[in-house]
């Protein structure tokens, strides 16, 4: 894992930026949307302070985003409208949106701007050359401004032409936020043995690499959610784990991982070389069939779970075992949750794995969409010291210690 020197990464605060030029801003406004109207506004919050930052330089602002998966193609319900009223109501200041992103119209709408104004381009995978990265297209996007400010860390992992294409065209620097996730990772990979990971949700394959990858520092990893279960698989046969849905893909990578390890397995407490992975003590599972649902405690080292159950998260004697691992760790980093989503009458693993991060004095990092919805609902996450926009860029810069969008911001 070979960790950049972020101390030299270029900040927007160190740019030598005048009154009346151009910045092209890239930022992330891909949030969920519901009858065209925004439903969860933490990215959007999360930009705020770059953009009010440019705005008492006295500059012009050129706002560039994606939304949604339109795959190259004109969406109207991905259209970036519903973001360019939200900013107008939260800068309080007028938002010009554009139906386009490129072309005659921008070039023109931009030479008439004036300083402390903002623009807001249409939505970038809009047009197949940004998920190409295409330097055609990243020049075009670079032409009328004098500087390129990456404020999108959600997407940093991406080679895409707004990404790693414009900064060969334009002095570029990290936003606030970006400079603030990837300093906020870089200490807590400092703490090697004392950092303490949980890994939940789902997407088995893609949190393998990172499980290697922290494995090589003597990092704790807590595993929850469906890799919790697929380990499990794993580790016990996948035959134990009843009905729940075990991607033949990703169980075998897991069986693989386990077999490659350098010492046997044992019980919950995986030994390696330098690491230690723990697996779920006893599980919350569930026929989803029956209303209300039901929830059975099963200690899947000595039972299997029923067939067609499912589960739904962890025990009492896992959350135990895991909070005592929490309070011997000087940094914290989750991505993904480790209970599904319920009814109220089911287990609320991801809660009560939150409140017992909250209460202990540890530098703690959560990032991942769903684990950071289901925490903003309970009020936990303003006891967090960091909240990440991303949950894959999260998950790649904990694997290889870098990302693209990254890299060409080095000095």
């Amino acid at each position: 894992m070979g960790v950049l020197d972020f101390e030299k990464m270029r900040s927007v605060k160190a740019a030598k930026i005048k009154p009346g030029q151009t910045v092209l801003l890239r930022t992330d406004f891909d949030v969920p949307l519901k009858e065209n109207k925004i439903v969860d506004e933490f990215r959007l919050k999360a930009a705020l302070p770059t953009i009010k930052f440019l705005f008492k330089k006295k500059v012009k602002i050129i706002l560039i985003s994606h939304l949604g998966r339109p795959r190259g193609k004109v969406e109207k319900t991905l259209r970036l409208n519903p973001i360019a009223h939200w900013l107008e109501r939260n800068l309080k200041t007028k938002v010009i949106k554009l139906e386009t992103a490129v072309g005659p119209i921008v070039n023109q709408t931009v030479k008439k701007l004036l300083p402390g104004q903002i623009i807001l381009l249409e939505n970038l995978r809009f047009y197949p050359e940004e998920e190409k990265n295409d330097l055609n297209f990243a020049k075009k996007l670079t032409s009328l401004s004098e500087f390129f400010v990456n404020e999108a860390f959600a997407v940093c992992h991406r080679e895409h032409a707004s990404i790693v294409g414009t900064p060969k065209f334009l002095p570029s620097f990290a936003g606030l936020r970006l400079e603030k996730e990837v300093k906020g990772l870089k200490k807590a990979l400092k703490a090697k043995k004392d950092l303490l990971v949980i890994l939940g949700g789902a997407k088995t394959e893609t949190k393998i690499p990172v499980i290697e990858s922290l494995a090589k520092l003597g990092s704790v990893i807590l595993l929850g959610g469906v890799v919790g279960n697929t380990f499990l698989a794993a580790f016990l046969g996948r035959e134990r784990m009843g009905g729940e849905i075990i991607q033949g893909k990703d169980a075998k990578l897991a069986e693989k991982f386990l077999r490659d390890l350098d010492k046997p397995v044992s019980f919950a407490q995986i030994p390696g070389k330098t690491t230690k992975i723990w697996l779920p003590l006893d599980l919350w599972v569930a026929d989803e069939k029956t209303e209300p649902v039901p929830t059975t405690l099963v200690d899947p080292y000595n039972e299997s779970i029923p067939k067609d159950y499912q589960v739904y998260g962890l025990g009492p004697k896992t959350l135990k075992e895991y909070a005592g691992l929490i309070s011997q760790a000087k940094a914290l980093i989750w991505n993904g949750p480790v209970s599904r989503p319920h009814p109220l009458k089911t287990p609320r693993s991801t809660e009560e794995l939150g409140r017992v991060i909250a209460k202990r004095k540890v530098f703690s990092i959560v990032g991942g969409g769903d684990t950071v919805a289901t925490l903003a609902k309970e009020s936990i996450l303003d006891k967090i010291d960091l909240v990440s926009t991303g949950g894959g860029a999260m998950l790649e810069f904990l694997n290889k210690g870098t990302l693209p969008g990254i890299e060409v911001l080095e000095p």
